[in-house]
């Protein structure tokens, strides 16, 4: 019943941090750990205008545009390793992730990650949880534009053989959102610390995962 129900529903794009999982304090954490050993603080948890950009664009945000970009990278690879060495023995599912993993490979739907981050910290989170066997595809937004822009999801659902009109993509940030629409995909909007009306573009907002209707997804695409 429910594939026929959502036969136009081929795959699930998903976003990761904030989505799959909450990382924000090893985020942080990692940069504020790089900026000390460089001499900078950072010191505000709250870095929302941030949420769902590349570390590039992050950074660059924080020193500056005209910061030199070299330094910049490097600074980045450092926060990443800190990251990682964190997130390892930290990453946990958000409430109703995994069912929702489950249920949707077993309606015979592809799945890839799409996020920002790079792939290195994808893979590594990824591992942590034990969730390959979910994922046809892990797709990293590393040297493209970031969020809002439409290409990483184009990109993710080229690399799964669908047409933008047959994802869904499950995102946090109002920048994933409205890339997600740009690429002309549906969206699932799950807020993560985003107020619900920050996610306006969205085709459907939860509070949680744990939420999900499937009869509502299909309706999506009905």
């Amino acid at each position: 019943l429910l594939m026929n129900a959502c036969h136009e529903l081929k795959a699930v794009i998903w976003d990761l941090d904030g989505t799959i999982i909450d990382s924000q304090k090893q985020h942080f954490t990692s940069v504020q750990k790089v900026f000390q050993n460089h001499g900078f603080s950072y010191e505000k948890l709250n870095s929302k205008p941030n949420y769902g950009k590349t570390s590039l664009e992050v950074f660059q945000t924080l020193l500056g545009r005209d910061y030199d970009r070299g330094k910049i990278l490097e600074m980045i690879e450092e926060k990443e390793k800190i990251y990682r060495s964190l997130i390892v023995n930290e990453a946990e599912f958000l409430p109703g992730v995994e069912s929702c993993l489950k249920l949707f490979k077993g309606m015979g739907l592809k799945q890839a990650i799409a996020s920002s981050t790079s792939l290195d910290n994808i893979k590594a989170v990824i591992s942590a949880l034990d969730a390959n066997p979910y994922f046809a595809h892990l797709v990293s937004g590393e040297g493209l534009p970031s969020k809002p822009s439409p290409l990483l999801f184009l990109l993710t659902a080229s690399k799964l053989g669908e047409a933008p009109s047959s994802c869904l993509v499950i995102e946090d940030s109002p920048f994933g959102v409205k890339g997600a629409k740009a690429a002309g995909m549906k969206c699932l909007a799950v807020p993560s610390f985003y107020r619900t009306n920050d996610l306006g573009d969205a085709d459907l907002i939860l509070h949680s995962l744990e939420e999900l209707n499937i009869r509502d997804i299909c309706a999506l695409f009905s």
